[in-house]
């Protein structure tokens, strides 16, 4: 259940109105890390239209004379563009909304490999002498771009315990019936996993590799979430997805709604798909999921400390947006050796065109490490590895190109902390900003905290609201549990198979309720049973944990507030009546919250009737 309305926006950083409130009351600490950059904006220089930046830099890199064959393929890889055994760059392309896709046959006379076309994109591997020419075959608004790939929200597990799943397993409502997915970016140590009893028998999985390389290869944190949900419903169906690309997860959708899934555990976070809810094609696809009867369970991401938000300002007009009102003009990120630094970059795109280009300098600010300069709307994102043996500090910045400041709101997320400026509000990661109610973003809480009265949200574990308001996440679950292919496993990563795991077993216990329904009743329990924050939905710990009610066979739920007035099976009853007389006997009738429930009734059976929070009335 999601909350939209007066109050469910936390505020952000106003450049214009915090400029004004410091000058009397002051931020300790600031002046000795303001850091105004005195060097003049790079060169201003054309900006390509349908090709994203980092591509646009390949293709001139290529046409050096003075770089042999091997040593562009190094550059281009420390550019962290995906090649594969012929120097193909691993693409997407994409056409405008409603136009097709590029098809096979234009990518392979291009000397690409074909992988797949999902809505109006594709995936695929091109040669670099074809990025130009195939750009040029998009309509206007179309763009090329090298693949989208999302970040892995990670930093005997303890779940079924603290969320109360273990009895439900232990009873036999262990999955049977239902069928889970995991989509990921690998699933490196499955073998061992299932041969250590931790993950699915062969005759009960399904693979689906969307990627070249081969399924075991990678990662193994697809295996960690496997291991999660499996912990709690050992006897459902699985299928694994392995994806590389915004055009995989919508196939693996597909393929799934075709397939009979139930539940999507997903703990992938994706950047730069759209500034306002439901936009961008990882929430169409969580969307087209939720819409078909899925649960799709996705992490909010672990960024609440590696996201900035506010309005660009820039009062010493050299173009380079000022992160405070003394115009310290940098946020200082640490990069630990052999560390990897990826920074994203997106604005409020609603009204004119406004135009930022993203920076990375070195330690003493006169060197780039790495920039991302796109024309228009289209957002920026780059990335820059330490090779070296230390600590770096690097400055992250942000330039007007063009385009009006002091209005336009955007937002920064980086994969390591940021050393200064980090805001933790609005850092949920798409598709946490689907306003489908199906769709569930899941916050994390340590396992050995699950159960104190008021226990602490992870530190890192992203929080609300969306950009446009929606009050995030919707439920928390247990991470740092145990697992064979990891000994802990940190971040919402862990979290959302967690309540997949957990709701699996809910549905197990009643297959004949809809996903609504089951959705539904994982909201409410957390809600009376689990609710950690100020009453209702918080923009810290939604509704609360996930957690269960103790099992009970055959149990029925009531609930007014689902509204079920003509009283359908799939649904939480509305009325006693109808539910005692489709209940078995000996089973349970489980009201939920409480509530008056004033109409006759006839009770024929013996049943137990429970009440979730509170007291109820039956009858006159």
């Amino acid at each position: 259940m999601r909350t939209l309305g007066p109050g469910a926006r936390a505020p952000r950083l106003d450049w214009l109105l915090i400029a004004t409130v410091a000058c009397f009351v002051g931020f300790p600490g600031a002046i000795s890390r303001a850091q105004d950059v005195t060097q003049a904006p790079p060169e201003r220089r054309d900006k390509p239209t349908r090709i994203e930046w980092k591509l646009h830099e390949a293709v001139a890199l290529a046409r050096r004379a003075d770089l042999a064959a091997a040593e562009l393929r190094r550059e281009l890889i420390s550019r962290f563009l995906e090649l594969d055994e012929r120097d193909r760059v691993h693409v997407e392309l994409i056409s405008p909304p409603g136009e097709a896709p590029i098809g096979r046959g234009e990518i392979e006379a291009a000397g690409g490999f074909f992988d797949r076309s999902w809505e109006n994109r594709t995936d695929a591997w091109i040669p670099l002498d074809a990025i130009e020419p195939l750009s040029s075959r998009l309509a206007v608004g179309g763009l090329l771009r090298p693949a989208e790939r999302p970040a892995l929200d990670e930093v005997a597990g303890q779940g079924p315990v603290v969320m109360n799943s273990l009895g439900y397993r232990n009873a036999g409502a262990d999955g049977t019936g239902i069928t889970v997915a995991i989509i990921d970016l690998g699933f490196a140590n499955l073998t061992a996993a299932r041969a250590n009893g931790d993950a699915p028998a062969l005759n009960r999985t399904t693979i689906i590799n969307y990627t070249p390389q081969s399924f075991e290869s990678g990662t193994p944190h697809g295996t960690g979430c496997l291991e999660t949900a499996f912990d709690h419903s050992p006897d459902a169906d699985w299928r694994l997805y392995r994806i590389d690309s915004a055009t995989d997860l919508g196939s693996a959708v597909n393929d799934a709604l075709a397939n009979g899934v139930d539940i999507i555990s997903h703990s992938l976070g994706w950047f730069n798909q759209g500034w306002a809810d439901d936009s961008g094609p990882i929430c169409q696809a969580a969307n087209n999921a939720a819409s078909n009867g899925v649960i799709f369970c996705t992490s909010a991401g672990n960024y609440a400390k590696a996201h900035w938000q506010g309005t660009f300002g820039d009062t010493d007009g050299d173009q380079w947006h000022q992160w405070d009102f003394l115009g310290d003009e940098t946020i200082n990120i640490t990069v630990p050796p052999g560390s990897t630094l990826d920074a994203y970059l997106s604005w409020d795109t609603a009204g004119p065109t406004h135009d930022y280009d993203l920076y990375l300098y070195d330690s003493t600010q006169s060197i780039v490490l790495a920039s991302s300069a796109n024309r228009g709307n289209t957002f920026e994102g780059l990335a820059w590895q330490n090779t070296g043996p230390a600590n770096v500090t690097v400055h992250l910045m942000v330039l007007r190109f063009s385009g009006g400041f002091g209005s336009r709101e955007m937002e920064v997320f980086t994969s390591l902390d940021m050393d200064e400026w980090a805001l933790p509000a609005d850092s949920t990661v798409c598709p946490s900003n689907s306003t489908h109610p199906n769709v569930l973003s899941v916050g994390a809480v340590a396992w050995s905290l699950y159960a104190a009265p008021t226990p602490m949200v992870e530190d890192f574990s992203s929080r609300g609201p969306s950009n446009s308001g929606l009050t995030l996440p919707d439920l928390c679950g247990p991470d740092a549990t145990t697992g064979f292919t990891y000994p802990a496993f940190f971040g919402t990563s862990c979290a959302a198979p967690n309540v997949a795991g957990a709701a699996a077993c809910l549905w197990s216990a009643d297959p004949l309720l809809d996903a609504s329904a089951v959705r539904w009743a994982m909201v409410q329990q957390s809600r009376y049973l689990k609710n950690w924050g100020a009453w209702g939905q918080s923009n810290v710990s939604g509704w609360g944990g996930g957690f269960l009610t103790d099992f009970a066979p055959a149990t029925l739920w009531l609930g007014r507030d689902f509204n079920n007035t003509s009283n359908l099976r799939q649904f939480p009853f509305y009325q006693v009546q109808p539910a005692h007389d489709a209940a078995v006997a000996g089973g349970r009738l489980l009201i939920v919250p409480n509530g008056s429930f004033p109409e006759p009734v006839t009770l024929t059976k013996a049943l137990t009737i429970e009440v979730l929070a509170g007291e109820s009335v039956l009858g006159n």
